[in-house]
């Protein structure tokens, strides 16, 4: 990745405020979107993946992915951001602002959609800024300069590399989480296969392999199809489901097995996945 080739174009900057229960739909943007969580809270999901967002922490939505947004009923989202390509080009001031999933587009806003030359830097979903009281005052210093004259590209410019500089500096240094490689990756999931009878968690992926859990999630939902939370629990319920096909195992045992804090905890567990309450299930299945 040639960091030399970015010449920002900020499409949006602006103060906007989501309220309470409102919904964004899955959709796809054609550009980067950069928010700051100015108060309030956030749920954003990304590929099936929910990423909460508090006060303080910055978000980071990239070309083509597919995400949407979901503020609790008890909160509003405070989210001053910006819209902008990387690197300017013939379309971007005619590219609108997308609020449609891949699905629903035609094949020219598909073209669109702008190619992600920062791809070689992980920077994750959700993040807490390295410097926060810098980068929420250069996301208003391009909100306001948009504001007052949105022409005035050369200006949105420079604060958007300084936004730029400061993420790719924060994702790049040697004090940050390293890159999570095919092989790290491999490795969490070999760990989850040795190790899904026990509580795991992002946070301990995350120690245990010196890697950012956004950027984990985000490479193992890449690699293998779903996220590591799906793959966690999909090796639990396939465990639970094998004692209760070819065992007189108990509900409760099964629970203790599984380190699940009670039966009743269990039991949910279960039947969000697969409709059924172990006990249905063994009464309803199939004889052996």
């Amino acid at each position: 990745m040639n960091l030399n080739f970015l010449s920002p174009y900020v499409r949006l900057a602006m103060d906007s405020t989501l309220g309470p229960s409102h919904i964004i739909n899955p959709r796809v943007i054609f550009d980067y979107e950069l928010i700051y969580t100015l108060d309030g809270e956030c749920t954003i999901i990304f590929d099936d993946t929910p990423y909460t967002c508090k006060k303080g922490d910055a978000v980071f939505i990239r070309p083509g992915e597919l995400h949407s947004f979901v503020i609790p009923d008890h909160t509003s989202f405070v989210q001053p951001h910006i819209h902008f390509d990387a690197v300017y080009n013939e379309n971007s001031e005619i590219t609108p602002i997308s609020f449609k999933s891949l699905a629903n587009m035609t094949a020219h806003e598909k073209a669109l959609i702008q190619q992600d030359i920062l791809d070689g830097v992980e920077i994750p979903h959700i993040f807490k800024p390295s410097n926060p009281s810098e980068f929420r005052n250069l996301i208003f210093k391009a909100i306001h300069t948009f504001k007052e004259d949105k022409s005035n590209q050369l200006s949105l410019k420079i604060t958007t590399l300084e936004l730029l500089s400061m993420i790719i500096n924060q994702f790049s240094s040697p004090l940050s989480k390293a890159p999570i490689s095919d092989g790290r990756t491999q490795a969490i999931k070999e760990y989850i296969d040795n190790n899904y009878l026990n509580i795991i968690t992002l946070d301990m992926l995350s120690e245990q392999f010196s890697v950012n859990k956004y950027t984990a999630l985000r490479k193992f939902k890449s690699t293998y199809g779903v996220s590591i939370i799906e793959y966690y629990n999909g090796r639990r319920f396939e465990c639970s489901k094998h004692f209760l096909d070819t065992t007189d195992m108990s509900v409760t045992e099964i629970s203790r097995i599984l380190n699940f804090t009670d039966e009743y905890s269990f039991s949910r567990f279960f039947k969000n996945i697969n409709g059924l309450s172990p006990l249905n299930y063994k009464k309803n299945r199939p004889p052996q």
